[in-house]
């Protein structure tokens, strides 16, 4: 199935799942769950873009969505996104 800019659906999710196996600074959640935030990322930025975007910037916006997201999840945990080894951060 072809999405927009010549990407099809299989290559979405095999860029998907590049972009975690290769994001390694990006650590937390399940790989599942950050190859699906990447997948939504990328799918997003093809329809909001209207210039065929290149496979660097799909793989950057995956990784900043993942990234993102497991910052958020930290954060909800009440732990430090600034300084990852600082653990709990009091009164966030």
């Amino acid at each position: 199935m072809e999405l927009r800019h010549g990407f099809t659906l299989m290559r979405v999710n095999g860029l998907a799942v590049f972009a975690v196996k290769r994001g390694r600074f990006i650590q937390g959640g399940d790989l599942e769950e950050r190859a699906a935030v990447a997948w939504s990322a990328i799918v997003e930025h093809l329809y909001a873009v209207t210039d065929p975007p290149t496979i660097s910037d799909v793989v950057r916006v995956a990784w900043r969505a993942v990234g993102d997201q497991v910052d958020r999840d930290r954060r909800s945990r009440g732990l430090n996104t600034n300084d990852r080894y600082a653990g709990v951060t009091a009164g966030v």
